[in-house]
């Protein structure tokens, strides 16, 4: 599992871009940590479980069932990113 005092807000924001970006090659570039991930993206919900595996093979963590998510709110890479450092540090505990 990767240290999460290693790993800055930053850091896990370019590596998430870079996640979804090798999942669907046709964004790459185009990920900022504002995109909201959208069917018209190509991030549709078989997209999301893929990204999610990676992100939870990438930081050692396990995210949450996408379902608890507010479903009317637009996910965001950030707001993966939110995620991510939250159980980063939940794990250092």
């Amino acid at each position: 599992m990767l240290e999460a005092k290693a790993l800055s807000r930053e850091t896990v924001g370019r590596q998430l871009c870079d996640i979804i970006a090798a999942s669907r090659p046709k964004l790459a570039g185009k990920i900022k940590l504002d995109t909201q991930l959208t069917p018209e993206l190509g991030i549709d919900s078989l997209a999301m479980i893929e990204t999610v595996i990676a992100i939870e093979e990438r930081f050692g963590i396990v995210m949450p069932d996408f379902e608890e998510v507010d479903e009317e709110r637009l996910l965001t890479v950030d707001n993966l990113v939110d995620m991510v450092m939250e159980r980063l540090q939940a794990d250092r505990r």
